[in-house]
């Protein structure tokens, strides 16, 4: 069925194009996965990221599973979610604060029909209670592992899953996605799908025939930054570590073909959601957008594993977005957070925000008719994980800056001439450490319309 209806105003007739007042919009959200595997899933990369637009320079406010997606899903950096860490309470404090407030809830008042498979957030409890916004609920609600021994909260009611391939979480979730899209009547309406499984997290559990797929020549990144050979100029967590030797590095391997595996059913879950999509004969109609929720760390700066680091491979957003009027490998190099997700997908189904967002609405820029204002970010962690220092910072086009509190360290860096980060330049710019901390201190207290005044003030 073809919707052939108003424009919204975002440049879609410019390629000829006709503009949709309510597109289908679907949301891969992967856990954990650093930038550089998506590489490993050979139909993200044809059909979204080929067919549509790359982000070069999309981060994170918290590289944290549950204060990104609390993010994700209302538009509000951590300290105006409450979600600051993966607990429960940080989940009471997200419900209490913004979950009222959130995506489901405005396209569902926007007219859509609203799906959520797979993680919603760390703290989310295993009960029977459904979120506001969400028309069909096929949520993680506790359990003791990721891939098998799990439960869903299945539209209220809560039903447990075991081990052997059938119960394996990946397709369990592109079974339920599936039966979402083939409810009776679910194209007379636009529909809001997020599909969120809990690949490629550790565990890394992959399927049998999918880790045996994965060639030996498929390693972790060896960029500038793998196994930094002089680390004296990072803060003490770095310097205390020494540098990986052949075992770890061989160990690092084979986690990241364990984690290419898991993704491998990701990859092929997405595909069969596409499939069905187009046939139900509303492909054209539909956006994709495929991100994580924060990255991990791949050998970089001596770092074998982990998150909530300041650092690229946990920082960087694999985000790629397919839909209406995008033109077929487009590069956004624009600074873009995952707070951007919830404006932009409201923008693009013709739903009202909450004024309570921080972030901003990229539909513009997904067709080159729109302006981009943003000079910096705020970004944060509070110590959570062993090893991982609380830091607040900014993020530029240009620098990328932290300050640790529990040592007073600080790390600033200068993306333009040094991408991989391994000439901290904090000890002789006293001037530009100064102006940048003091603006971390705002971006990390900010809310609303004050956050993006902040944002787009001129760097030093």
């Amino acid at each position: 069925m073809k919707r052939i209806v108003i424009a919204l105003g975002l440049g879609f007739a410019l390629l000829g194009t006709p503009a949709l007042a309510a597109p289908n919009i679907v949301v891969v959200l992967t856990d954990d996965q650093t930038a550089s595997l998506i590489d490993q899933m050979p139909n993200i990369k044809s059909l979204i990221k080929g067919k549509g637009a790359t982000f070069t320079r999309a981060y994170y406010n918290d590289p944290l599973c549950q204060p990104s997606r609390a993010t994700i899903l209302t538009g509000r950096y951590n300290q105006n979610t409450r979600a600051v860490d993966n607990s429960r309470p940080a989940y009471q404090n997200f419900m209490a604060n913004a979950e009222n407030d959130s995506l489901g809830v405005w396209l569902k008042a926007a007219g859509y029909r609203t799906a959520l498979v797979g993680k919603y957030m760390n703290g989310y409890p295993g009960s029977t209670r459904v979120p506001p916004g969400w028309d069909y609920w096929m949520a993680r609600a506790g359990g003791t592992g990721l891939y098998y021994d799990y439960k869903v909260n299945e539209n209220g009611t809560i039903h447990s899953y075991g081990t052997g391939d059938a119960n394996y979480s990946t397709t369990v979730w592109e079974k339920k996605a599936l039966a979402f899209l083939n409810t009776p009547g679910v194209t007379t309406s636009p529909f809001f799908l997020m599909v969120a499984p809990n690949a490629p997290h550790v565990p890394s559990d992959a399927l049998p025939t999918d880790l045996s797929a994965i060639p030996t020549t498929v390693k972790a990144p060896r960029g500038p930054a793998f196994n930094e050979a002089v680390v004296s100029d990072k803060p003490s967590m770095v310097r205390s570590r020494g540098l990986m030797g052949a075992s770890s590095v061989s160990n690092l391997d084979a986690n990241y073909r364990r984690e290419s595996a898991t993704l491998r059913a990701v990859d092929r879950m997405f595909l069969h959601i596409y499939q069905k999509i187009d046939s139900l004969g509303v492909l054209n109609d539909t956006y994709f957008i495929f991100a994580s929720d924060n990255g991990w760390m791949w050998g970089d700066h001596r770092i074998p594993s982990g998150k909530g680091w300041s650092y690229r491979q946990v920082m960087q957003n694999p985000l790629v977005i397919r839909g209406p009027g995008i033109a077929a490998g487009r590069r956004i190099d624009a600074l873009a957070n995952n707070a951007d997700l919830a404006p932009t997908i409201a923008e693009l189904a013709g739903a009202t925000p909450s004024d309570k967002v921080d972030g901003r609405s990229f539909a513009g820029l997904l067709t080159g008719s729109g302006a981009w204002t943003r000079n910096s970010m705020p970004a944060n962690y509070l110590h959570e994980a062993p090893k991982v220092p609380t830091w607040r910072g900014v993020v530029s086009l240009k620098y990328a800056y932290a300050f640790y509190p529990d040592t007073s360290e600080n790390e600033l860096y200068n993306l333009l001439t040094d991408p991989s980060r391994l000439s901290n330049m904090a000890s002789s710019s006293g001037a530009t450490v100064a102006a940048l901390r003091s603006l971390a201190d705002q971006l990390n207290g900010c809310s609303g319309a004050t956050c993006r005044t902040l944002e787009d003030r001129p760097l030093p």
